[in-house]
């Protein structure tokens, strides 16, 4: 299956249903279902934002990446399907949780199935996963 890594917070807003359009600086002619993958590391504003671990401590997220009831990080969590990409528009800043920018496509997602999480070393571009996957039935995102 093709996958597209994802640094977080992103890709869990996409398993949310959230964030419904992912920016790129570049296109594809592909279409159809795509694995989204969590990048090893997080968005840059979140390297050092501070957050509370299980006892209540205030840790850094550089510190707690493997804390999985947080974020999953390295891992495989839904599947999409792509079905447009086209220039970035004004009144995607929304739906990409980003601002505008007139040099980006926005890759639109729609048809978010979550599956059990499993580990994947992400890559640039778009890449292929052969591992089996195990989709969730009944869970809300």
């Amino acid at each position: 299956m093709k996958a597209l890594s994802i640094k977080q917070p992103y890709a869990t807003s996409i398993l949310r249903g959230t964030k419904t359009i992912e920016l790129r600086s570049w296109q594809t002619a592909y279409r159809g279902d795509l694995l989204i993958c969590t990048s090893q590391t997080p968005a840059y504003f979140l390297r050092k934002m501070p957050i509370l671990d299980k006892e209540g401590r205030n840790k850094v997220v550089d510190e707690i990446t493997e804390h999985e009831s947080y974020m999953h990080f390295g891992k495989a969590l839904c599947v999409v399907e792509l079905y447009d990409i086209r220039p970035m528009k004004e009144q995607d800043e929304s739906d990409s949780e980003s601002e505008y920018f007139d040099d980006l496509f926005s890759w639109c997602l729609r048809n978010v199935r979550p599956i059990k999480p499993f580990e994947v070393i992400g890559k640039l571009n778009l890449f292929e996963v052969n591992e089996p996957i195990v989709y969730i039935k009944g869970v809300a995102h």
